[in-house]
């Protein structure tokens, strides 16, 4: 498991869990193999952090978020700006 996670950065852990979670499977059934114990199933359910780095985490995506959303209304500005002039000249 910590062989696993140390690949990864603490963000990636969060947002890449189906992932990490795979891989530590994967690393846990080839450990184990060579003691003729088979791993039928395999779940990580969280990772805990601190309440700071977690905070700052979700800090993060919202102000991704909110670029995207910021983007996608100066688009929609930009259309209808395009829209208009087209109904102007029509």
């Amino acid at each position: 498991m910590k062989a696993v996670s140390a690949r990864y950065t603490a963000e990636e852990l969060i947002t890449k869990r189906p992932a990490v979670s795979t891989e530590m499977q994967e690393a846990l059934t080839s450990r184990l193999l060579a003691s003729n114990i088979a791993v039928d199933a395999f779940s990580t359910i969280s990772f805990c952090f601190s309440q700071t780095f977690t905070d700052a985490i979700e800090a993060k995506q919202t102000v991704e978020q909110n670029e995207l959303k910021a983007k996608r209304d100066l688009d929609r500005i930009k259309v209808e700006a395009e829209q208009t002039i087209a109904a102007t000249t029509a």
